[in-house]
Parts: structure tokens; sequence; C-alpha cells
């Protein structure tokens, strides 16, 4: 084994120890627990709670304030060398590599861009905003109660802080090349692809037409398939939205998927609306077996407004503002303005 984990902790910590080494071991980690004073491993950790600690020694403790939940805690001080790991995939916002054959570490890339607008650029300081912000997320979602219907679960694991960066670490997922939205309101790309909905009734109580800025009663829930941002021919390419019908041929359970994704959102609205955020839309990944969210949830794939009571004229704290033209340091300082407002 090249981690053994001197487990000092006592009660039911001691139990999230042992079992968060369990956990570890059935991802890859070679990892084990050891007795005090064992040597031979290229990494040795202690854990300790309050109760258990020795008086002045800077101690890895597993219950400090606002602790991480123990397997966080573990990775976040395992050795690892970024470089030299092998490469799963590389993309226009992300590098990703294999940790184990069962998990991944990301390194995100400050990049924005817009299809609508034709605007790629590079805003310094979002990538590491966005991990913090979809970590933040993730560790909330853990926390809800195992009895709701359709609950949201993820494959986040860790953030870590590193000598060679900021990095998110995930379960490895079976993923799909399928995107799901979820829309409180009539903006955005639908807006430009639907065109002349205000000339129809719609199916609201009041049979009122559906225009800009309409807000619908439950979230709308739809899959696009994702397209690069260049064919083989350098044209531009836009995502496409597609049936449900379309999406089970990738998806193995859409109706989870499409509860579980319309459940996010809408535990999102009522966490954001309590720091004075109104949740607009979001884009999130789900896997293949329709149950499982992955990759970030962040400012870079939702829409939210800030002092919403004109929902149109309130200021944005997401990609709008790239959209809109606005400088990468405006775009950074509202993607930590929105997450010092939710999570502080």
């Amino acid at each position: 084994m090249d981690t053994g984990i001197i487990n000092h902790c006592s009660g039911l910590h001691r139990e999230d120890v042992t079992r968060a080494i369990q956990e570890l071991r059935s991802l890859g980690f070679s990892i084990e627990e050891a007795a005090a004073g064992t040597s031979g491993y290229v990494t040795c950790l202690e854990l300790y709670d309050t109760f258990t600690a020795p008086a002045g020694h800077n101690c890895i403790l597993v219950d400090h304030p606002g602790h991480e939940p123990v397997i966080e805690l573990i990775l976040q001080h395992l050795p690892f060398n970024f470089d030299a790991l092998p490469l799963l995939v590389e993309g226009e916002s992300k590098i990703i590599k294999y940790w184990t054959d069962k998990v991944v570490i990301e390194k995100f890339k400050p990049t924005v861009y817009s299809y609508t607008h034709n605007r790629y650029g590079s805003a310094a300081g979002t990538d590491d905003i966005r991990i913090r912000f979809t970590s933040a997320l993730y560790r909330k979602m853990a926390l809800l109660h195992t009895g709701i219907p359709y609950r949201p679960a993820s494959a986040f694991l860790a953030e870590i802080t590193h000598e060679q960066g900021l990095f998110v670490v995930q379960r490895l997922v079976d993923v799909c090349n399928i995107e799901t939205r979820i829309k409180r309101f009539h903006i955005g790309s639908p807006v430009h692809r639907y065109l002349y909905t205000g000339k129809y009734p719609s199916t609201r109580r009041d049979e009122a037409p559906i225009v800009k800025w309409t807000r619908f009663e439950d979230p709308v829930v739809c899959f696009d398939w994702r397209h690069p941002l260049m064919d083989e021919e350098q044209r531009r390419l836009a995502d496409e939205p597609i049936s449900d019908d379309y999406a089970a041929l990738w998806i193995r359970d859409v109706t989870f998927a499409k509860e579980m994704a319309r459940n996010t959102f809408m535990w999102l609205e009522a966490m954001f609306f309590q720091a004075g955020i109104t949740l607009i839309d979001m884009c999130i990944f789900i896997d293949r077996s329709g149950k499982m969210i992955y990759s970030e949830i962040s400012p870079d794939c939702m829409r939210m407004r800030w002092n919403s009571n004109n929902i149109d004229q309130s200021e944005s704290m997401d990609k709008d503002l790239w959209r809109r033209g606005a400088a990468p340091e405006k775009l950074y300082e509202n993607y930590e303005k929105a997450y010092s407002l939710i999570f502080h």
C-alpha cells in the first residue's frame, strides 16, 4: 500500500474515517488503515478529532470548524503530480486527468465563450472561482435528505489546493454527449430559436402567450445534443435541442434525469433567493444512468440576477455580462460576489 491512515479518532468519527478509507480503496486508491507507529508507506497520515488531538500540535482534524467530509480531507493530503497523470480529455474549459481508473482530477481554464455573440476570450481568476462555487454547492447537495424523491446526487469528491493550482476531484462517470437545461424564464436561446411565440395562446392558466421573460410556473427541463465549437471546415456550431425520446437513446432513465434536474434547480433557486439572487436558468451534465450529476455547476453555466425586483434591469451575476461586452475583470468580480453572497 502507498498510503497508511492512522486513525486516532473516537466514536462516530473513527467509524467515519474507516468508511472513508474503504470507499477510497473501492475507488482505486492504494490506501489502508494502519496501526500507530507503522512505517513503510510512501505517505502516512494521522487523523484526529477534537477529543483525541494532542494539545499544541498541528493535527489533521476531521471535525475542525467548517470541516470537509472525511473522504475529501484525506484526498486533500494525498500527493500527486498533475502534469504526470494520464490525460482523459482536454477541452475548451477544462483539463481532465485520471487519478485512478475510477477517479478524475480536473483543472479549469479561465476561458469564456458565447455562441450567440461569437465572443471567445479569457477572464483571469474565473477558473478558480468556478471550482470553489462548484465544490461549495456539491457539498451542500450531499447533505440533502436521502428521502427526497429524485434526490440530486453528484460525482464530487474533493476540492484540492495544491502547489500546481486549484483542482476538483470527481468520480469517473459513464458520460454521454447531452447537456440538460433547466429554465424558469423564457430567455436565452429559446427566444432566438422559437420565433413568433407571442402570436399563440399557451397552456398557462390565462392562456397568455409566451414572450421574452415569461416566468414558467414549473421549471422547464430540456436536453441538448452537444457540438464542438467548430466543425471540420471551421464553421461555428451550436448545440441542438433534442426530444426526450432522442435523449433516451443515450440516457437510460430520462424521467429520473428530468425530475432530478428540476429538483436541483428548485433547491438552488430557494438557496439563491435567501442571498437576494434570482436563478433564471442553468445547464448541468447528467451521466448515462440519468441519476448522477457531474462536471461543474457555477456562474459559467447559469443565469442569475442580483436585486431582482425588475428582472430584466437587475444586475447580471453570470456569463451574460460577457455576452453584453463586459470586461473580463467585471466577470470575475461578479462571479466572486455571487459566491460570497450565496456561500458566506
